[in-house]
């Protein structure tokens, strides 16, 4: 069990680096958008063929800044499931370090629930459909994202008590 843990660890480190270079490709899709060729009076133009929609150019770079920051939240939050995975590895369960980790872990997946509504918000707000499949933020993706932010919360429970039961007994020892 524990060369599986440290395996999806290294596994996490790996899509980290993926993630990083997503996000240096959303940065030149914010140099796209400013130097582009679709970029006409301040306004970003959206070509469906039989519809076309002018936004404002602020809405574009507002949704890529906030994908970028959704970027970097993912990036924080599997360097934190990383490290977790390693001292898990190494029956390292009930310390601070740990509930530190998992209490970071959940604000960082609050945060990334709240970047993905704000998206969604702005996107409707434009009444832009099919924009990308990657923006598809339908209910059951904000179910999945408030199980993942329950389980989160009930670990940080769990890792008090645990942390607490362990201190007593380091204390009668």
């Amino acid at each position: 069990m524990n060369k599986f843990l440290k395996i999806i660890s290294y596994i996490l480190s790996l899509v980290r680096y993926v993630v990083w270079f997503v996000g240096l490709l959303l940065l030149v899709g914010v140099a796209g958008i400013f130097f582009g060729g679709q970029r006409s009076h301040g306004n970003f133009i959206f070509d469906y063929g039989n519809i076309i929609i002018k936004v404002p150019i602020i809405f574009p770079l507002l949704i890529l800044f906030m994908t970028i920051a959704i970027c970097f939240i993912t990036i924080k939050l599997l360097k934190i499931w990383s490290i977790l995975l390693l001292y898990f590895s190494n029956n390292i369960y009930f310390n601070t370090k740990n509930l530190k980790y998992i209490k970071n872990s959940f604000l960082f997946l609050l945060s990334l629930t709240i970047f993905q509504l704000l998206i969604n918000l702005i996107i409707n707000y434009l009444n832009t459909t099919n924009v990308s499949g990657l923006f598809d933020f339908s209910i059951k993706n904000y179910l999945v994202n408030v199980l993942f932010l329950i389980l989160n919360y009930l670990l940080i429970i769990i890792f008090k008590k645990g942390e607490h039961i362990q201190k007593e007994n380091e204390e009668i020892i």
